[in-house]
């Protein structure tokens, strides 16, 4: 949801507007480009590996510990960015 709001924020107004009607074609497209494939992998991973601990499990076990703190710090560093 992060992502939406970013996409959809009242700072892209005057790009949308210059649109017109067709950019909720565009926010359809690239929803359906995005947040189904988006979906499909955090259901494969959440499935697969029931066992808590997020995103540093999921790259901790298929990729080894150290990418998987890899993983943690960028997903830490993103959110950081796009709260502040």
């Amino acid at each position: 949801m992060m992502n939406v709001s970013m996409v959809a924020s009242l700072a892209n107004d005057v790009q949308q507007s210059f649109y017109g009607l067709a950019s909720v074609t565009y926010f359809a497209i690239g929803a359906i480009c995005f947040f189904i494939p988006t979906a499909l992998v955090a259901a494969e991973l959440a499935s697969g590996w029931s066992n808590r601990g997020g995103i540093f499990r999921w790259g901790g076990e298929g990729l080894g510990k150290g990418w998987g703190l890899t993983c943690l710090f960028i997903l830490w560093f993103q959110t950081m960015l796009n709260f502040a």
